[in-house]
This record gives C-alpha cells, structure tokens and sequence, in this order.
C-alpha cells in the first residue's frame, strides 16, 4: 500500500499501537487528538500534534489535506463535518461483532448474555454510530471462566492484529 496520511483520535492503549504500526510502515500521521497524559506523551515523543478533543479539532483537521481518520476506542460521537474531511475515509475500531453488538460496553453485554463468541470490526464510519461497513473483522471463542479483563485484552489483541 502506498503512504498516507492520517489523524488517529482515541483514548486508550490500542490507539498507541495502531500508531507505532502506522510509523514502521512510514505512514505519516499528523496529529492525535486525544486528552489522555500517557497518548499526549507518546505523540510529543514521536514529534506529533496533540489536538484537545474539546477544541473545535474540526478546524484543526480542516487546514491540511489527509486521507484517513482512525477513530481508536474513542467513546465519542465524531460531528459529521469531521467525517467528511478525510480523502478516503474516517474508520473506527469496535470491540464487537457488528452489527450485534453496537454501542457502548459490547464485551460486558456479551458476557452477561452469556455468548461463546465474539469478535471485533474495523468499519467505515458515517453520521450513524456503528451502522457503516464492516471493512475487516476477527471472531474469537468466548472461554467459560472469561472476565471483563480477558475479554478486553482479547478484543485489544484482536484489535491489533486486524489493523
């Protein structure tokens, strides 16, 4: 795949790794927007902009052209104008299996719904939460003795390899 250009938005580890992976293979990200210490720290190390998510970031997007957004465990709805800035498209990583499991907390619903399977999606957003195309997916077996915990870091790992 040629080089592109991105911002990646988000608030948890996997939005770190996604980026290491995206500079080992000499994409160019442009800024993260995230407000957690430990992301804005990472991004500073490795030269990157840090953009607070409460700011109008939109404004912030809108002055460089880019070609993908990364939307990384960030639990917040993305105004519609953000999503229409990327050249190509704004994606989303989801720790369910869509559509089934859309929405907030899906590997805590999956365990009080005593599933045996679950998974994790990359999609295509759009202007409605976790309705856009599924562009790459991961299924994985739900262990009897799966917690919260485990079944997070299944979802981080899936997460990962799938990127």
């Amino acid at each position: 795949m040629a080089s592109f250009r991105c911002f990646l938005i988000g608030n948890d580890t996997l939005l770190q790794e996604c980026g290491n992976i995206l500079r080992g293979q000499n994409h160019t990200i442009l800024g993260v927007i995230s407000d957690v210490g430990r992301l804005q720290k990472w991004a500073k190390q490795c030269n990157l902009e840090v953009i607070d998510p409460s700011s109008d970031y939109a404004s912030v997007l809108g002055r460089t052209p880019f070609d993908y957004l990364f939307s990384i465990t960030h639990l917040e709805k993305i105004p519609d104008r953000v999503l229409e800035l990327p050249r190509r498209c704004a994606i989303n990583f989801h720790d369910g299996p869509l559509p089934g499991y859309a929405g907030l907390n899906a590997p805590a619903w999956a365990l009080m719904n005593q599933e045996r399977k679950f998974g994790v999606c990359w999609h295509r957003m759009t202007g409605a939460i976790d309705q856009g195309p599924v562009l790459k997916r991961e299924n994985f077996a739900i262990d009897p003795e799966e917690t919260a915990v485990s079944l997070n870091t299944k979802c981080l790992a899936a997460g990962i390899r799938t990127f």
